[in-house]
């Protein structure tokens, strides 16, 4: 969840100092908000932080005054980030900037691609996909394949190739992170057909009515086995 988060974060402003398109911005946002959301909930309903989070904003703190650090934090913090691209873009030359928020797009694309291994080598060692929402995976497919084709789909060929190249040159980040977890998430989508759909059917299969007379069979044989053993 944290490279999740850091690859929302890098993604948002990476879009923001490379002036991307602006649906990259607005989902940019969206993400950031669901990270919070998401985040919060890991953090309140895990029984081994919140506590500790409680103790440690208590400290030094009167018994009928809520602690006010986070909050104060999320104030300073918050404003900070808002006016963080627009620092860059302002000390920064166009070129230094471009180059700046390549590197932030490619920080993202990495915590992005990072983010899927952890969870596709766990359900494989599980041969489980217990706990993951396929619905969640599937929307995720279809929403990094329009992603990347948004980006496709507004290159500016009035421009001339040159344009296209530079283009695509700036947005490779983008593209990368996106169709990279795009196959992840393909790949994660498959998992929960295979663990979820195939292996139980085959299973029901294997121990169907017609499967009784071979199984009453073998435990025939193996209990005469027994048998002539103990004689």
């Amino acid at each position: 969840m944290m490279l999740q988060a850091t690859g929302d974060f890098c993604n948002l402003l990476g879009a923001i100092i490379t002036r991307g398109v602006w649906t990259q911005i607005l989902q940019g946002f969206y993400f950031m908000c669901v990270d919070f959301v998401l985040l919060s909930e890991i953090i309140i309903f895990n029984p081994n932080v919140w506590p500790r989070i409680k103790t440690a904003l208590n400290i030094g703190a009167p018994p009928d005054q809520s602690p006010s650090g986070s909050s104060e934090t999320l104030l300073v913090v918050a404003p900070a980030l808002a006016f963080l691209p627009h620092a860059l873009t302002h000390f920064l030359t166009p070129g230094q900037t471009t180059a700046v928020g390549w590197t932030i797009g490619m920080v993202s694309a990495t915590s992005y691609l990072s983010s899927r291994l952890p969870q596709i080598w766990s359900n494989y060692r599980k041969a489980s996909v217990d706990g993951i929402s396929p619905t969640m995976f599937a929307l995720a497919v279809s929403a990094n394949g329009t992603y990347v084709l948004s980006i496709l789909l507004n290159t500016p060929f009035l421009d001339g190739w040159a344009g296209v190249g530079w283009y695509y040159a700036r947005q490779f980040p983008w593209l990368l992170g996106s169709a990279g977890t795009f196959m992840f998430d393909f790949c994660i989508v498959g998992q929960c057909v295979l663990y979820k759909g195939i292996r139980p059917r085959l299973g029901r299969a294997g121990t169907g009515p017609d499967m009784e007379p071979l199984i009453e069979a073998d435990e025939s044989a193996l209990m005469g086995f027994e048998a002539s053993s103990v004689q």
